[in-house]
C-alpha cells in the first residue's frame, strides 16, 4: 500500500509518534500518536499490496482467535480512515466522493460519455449530443469540487505551461497549469473512468476550463476506440466532408469561409474534426468542440478530402508522396501522443487514412481565387479518380 513518504516514527519519553518531514511539513500536514498496534501496522504498510493482506498479518501477529478478529478488523479500518483523513496514506481516486449526483450521457462519435457530478457543471455545448442512459458506457468523468487525494509525481510524460502528466502503474495524473479553477485529474489507462477536481468560484469560467479539460480526456478514450482529432476546418460539398488544415493563423477558417461564401457550402466544424472509418470507410463524426469559432455539427458524413494549406503568393494545388501524406496529417492530429506507442497508433492511422481519401497541399491566398483553385481540383482531379 502506498504511503506518504515524507513521515517516520520518533520514539521520545517512552512514547511514540509519526511525524511528518520536509515537504509534509510544508503541505502542513498533521502527526500522530501511535500505540504497539499501531507501530506493527505502520511498519507493515509499504509491504502489503492491499488492506486483506495487512489484516492477515495483523492477525497473524496477535494469534488472534475468531473471537478477536471483528475488534482487530474494526482497529484496523480505523487506524486507516485516521492516515487517509490525514493524508498520510493517499484515497483511492476512483472511489466516488459523491452522495448525490446529476448525469449527462452524451453520444460524440462512437463514443457514449457519462458525465457525473453538479448539473451547473455540465457546459451547454453538450446539450446536442445528448442521448439515453441505454447504452453502454465507454467512458465516465465524475466532475468532483475539493481537493484531490494525495499523490506522488510518478513518471513525468508532459511538462510545459498548459499541461502536465505523470504516468502510474494503472492511470494518469494531469495537471492544467492555466486553469484557474481545476486542480487535478485522474484517468484510467483503459480510458475508461476519469475524475476531475475542481474549486468553484466563477461559473462562465469554470465552464470553459471543463469543457476543455473533458475534451482531452474524451480524446484518450476515442483513440483507443479509434476515432482520431484532426485540428482543421470543414464544409460539405458534394455530399461529404472536406477538412482544411494548417497550422494556426494559416488561413483554414478564412478560406472555408470563402467557400461557403461563393459556393453557398455548409460549415461543419471551424477547427477540430473527428475522423474513424466505418464499414471500412473513412467518416467524421461531429463534436461539440470548435476553438472560437462557435461553428459545430453532431452528425455523421463521408470523408471527401483532407487539403493541407501553406500560404503563398499565388494558388496552386500540389501532389504528395504517399509518406509526406502520413507524416504530415499525423503532425495535425491532437489525440495524445504521450508515449511512443500511441505515437506509432497514431501513424498507421493516417496511414491507413492517406490511401483511402484525397490527401493534397494547397499553396494558397487568401483571396477568392484560392477557392475557385481548390474547387476546380476537386472537381477534376478527385471526380476522375473515384470513378
Amino acid at each position: 500500500m502506498k504511503t506518504n513518504p515524507n513521515y517516520t516514527i520518533c520514539n521520545f519519553d517512552g512514547t511514540s509518534y509519526l511525524l511528518p518531514f520536509g515537504q509534509a511539513i510544508a503541505d502542513q500536514r498533521r502527526g500522530m500518536q501511535l500505540g504497539e498496534s499501531g507501530i506493527f501496522l505502520w511498519n507493515n504498510l509499504s509491504d502489503v499490496q492491499n488492506k486483506e493482506e495487512l489484516l492477515n498479518r495483523f492477525l497473524a501477529h496477535y494469534e488472534a482467535a475468531p473471537e478477536d478478529i471483528p475488534t482487530l478488523t474494526q482497529d484496523l479500518n480505523h487506524f486507516l480512515f485516521l492516515l487517509t483523513s490525514l493524508g498520510i496514506i493517499p484515497k483511492d481516486w476512483k472511489e466516488s466522493t459523491f452522495t448525490e449526483f446529476s448525469s449527462l450521457h452524451l453520444q460524440i462519435g462512437t463514443i457514449h460519455l457519462c458525465l457525473r457530478g453538479k448539473e451547473e457543471a455540465f457546459p451547454k455545448e453538450f446539450l446536442p449530443f445528448q442521448t439515453d442512459s441505454s447504452s453502454a458506457t465507454d467512458l465516465t468523468i465524475e466532475l468532483r469540487t475539493g481537493h484531490p487525494p494525495l499523490s506522488d509525481n510518478g513518471t513525468v510524460l508532459i511538462q510545459n505551461e498548459q499541461l502536465r502528466i505523470w504516468e502510474y502503474a494503472d492511470y494518469y495524473r494531469l495537471l492544467f497549469p492555466e486553469a484557474k479553477q481545476l486542480t487535478e485529474a485522474y484517468l484510467s489507462k483503459d480510458g475508461s473512468f476519469s475524475c476531475i477536481y475542481y474549486i468553484p468560484a466563477n461559473d462562465e469560467e469554470l465552464l470553459y476550463e471543463l469543457f476543455h479539460a473533458i475534451r482531452l480526456l474524451y480524446l484518450y478514450t476515442a483513440r483507443m476506440k479509434g476515432c482520431y482529432a484532426l485540428h482543421s476546418a470543414s464544409l460539405l460539398y458534394q455530399d461529404k466532408a472536406w477538412l482544411f488544415s494548417g497550422h494556426s493563423g494559416m488561413g483554414k477558417s478564412t478560406h472555408t469561409r470563402l467557400w461557403n461564401t461563393l459556393f453557398d457550402t455548409p460549415l461543419l466544424n471551424g477547427d477540430l474534426n473527428l475522423l474513424a472509418f466505418l464499414d471500412g470507410k473513412p467518416v467524421i463524426y461531429g463534436i461539440p468542440w470548435c476553438g472560437t469559432s462557435g461553428i459545430s455539427d453532431s452528425k455523421t458524413y463521408p470523408l471527401g478530402g483532407i487539403i493541407l494549406l501553406s500560404q503563398a503568393e499565388q494558388d496552386e494545388c500540389v501532389k504528395l508522396s504517399a509518406d509526406q501524406k502520413t507524416l504530415l496529417i499525423m503532425q495535425r492530429l491532437i489525440s495524445p501522443a504521450w508515449t511512443a506507442s500511441m505515437l506509432e497508433e497514431n501513424l498507421a492511422f493516417t496511414g491507413r487514412l492517406s490511401k483511402q481519401t484525397h490527401v493534397c497541399r494547397l499553396k494558397c491566398t487568401k483571396n477568392p481565387s484560392a477557392a475557385h483553385t481548390m474547387k476546380k481540383w476537386i472537381d477534376s482531379y478527385c471526380s476522375l479518380h473515384d470513378q
